[in-house]
């Protein structure tokens, strides 16, 4: 199996969705490939994505409940990991090229706001 060219490690995590998106075929990648073409980014994405629903008001539970993950994640990063590590059953959920161009459309909004908060 060949290796995804890996995007320039100066691109946004927009860009790279866009492209990755413009890329794959209509039945789409898994969670795994898309994490590896992700590379390190997909800690960053799973970051933001685990820590939005605690900026809710008045979810009080929803901090302790994404505590876990957000420390696993970190772990990864501590020891050295190059992307996320997904359970078997997660990694080969398979996402359509449809809902990869609706991730980059929606997330847009919320990972520009947070690209120009971390330049």
């Amino acid at each position: 199996m060949s290796q995804a060219p890996q995007p320039n490690p100066n691109a946004t995590i927009l860009s790279v969705l866009d492209a990755i998106a413009a890329e794959v075929s209509e039945a789409g990648l898994t969670l795994g490939e898309l994490f590896d073409r992700l590379d390190e980014r997909a800690f960053g994405a799973l970051l933001f994505a685990l820590a939005l629903p605690c900026c809710l008001p008045f979810l009080y539970v929803v901090p302790q409940i994404v505590a876990l993950p957000m420390a696993f994640l970190a772990l990864q990063m501590v020891i050295g990991r190059h992307e996320p590590w997904l359970p078997t059953r997660f990694a080969h959920r398979r996402i359509d090229r449809e809902g990869l161009e609706k991730t980059a459309k929606g997330g847009r909004r919320f990972f520009r706001w947070a690209e120009r908060l971390a330049k």
